[in-house]
């Protein structure tokens, strides 16, 4: 029976592997630090999700109540969601003929209230949702604002035959 000897060069590619197991652990640690680092001090997110669209392909929709304590005006100015190309803030509106759905332009947070971006009103478009996001899922949503910081959440991630 041969025994099997480990050689350096066998020492080292198993040092590697395992290092590099931990290294993809750590680099997924910093990118959940990063994303929690990113918090606005005197906003507050509620009532968070998702709603992937009933077609695939189509636009998703994010709702969430965002509440600002702060001495200093500020607008809410943009958005972005991890697994979408691009986002924008729409909302819902008349035009004589039914609604309306339009990109809207920087959102004015007044302290001690509350903006709601809910279906009929404000609300984040997601457009080119990746297919690897799915319903059960979370994804991060980062809100930037007029004084140059940015704010990041998690949500979940729901189907379009879910409570909105």
């Amino acid at each position: 029976m041969k025994s099997a000897a480990v050689t350096p060069f066998t020492a080292f590619a198993l040092v590697l592997t395992l290092t590099s197991c931990g290294q993809n652990q750590a680099d997924a640690d910093q990118q959940s630090e990063a994303a929690a680092s990113q918090l606005v001090e005197g906003i507050t997110i509620a009532n968070q999700r998702m709603m992937l669209a009933p077609v695939s392909g189509n636009p998703a929709a994010v709702y969430f109540e965002l509440t600002y304590v702060g001495d200093a005006p500020v607008t809410l100015d943009g958005v972005s969601v991890d697994g979408a190309q691009s986002a924008a803030i729409h909302q819902m509106g008349e035009d004589g003929n039914g609604g309306m759905m339009t990109a809207s332009g920087p959102l004015t947070l007044k302290s001690g209230e509350t903006l709601e971006l809910k279906p009929g009103g404000f609300h984040v478009m997601a457009m080119q949702v990746s297919p690897k996001l799915e319903a059960g899922q979370s994804t991060n949503v980062t809100i930037t604002l007029s004084d140059g910081t940015a704010h990041s959440f998690e949500t979940d991630v729901k189907s379009a035959g879910d409570e909105r």
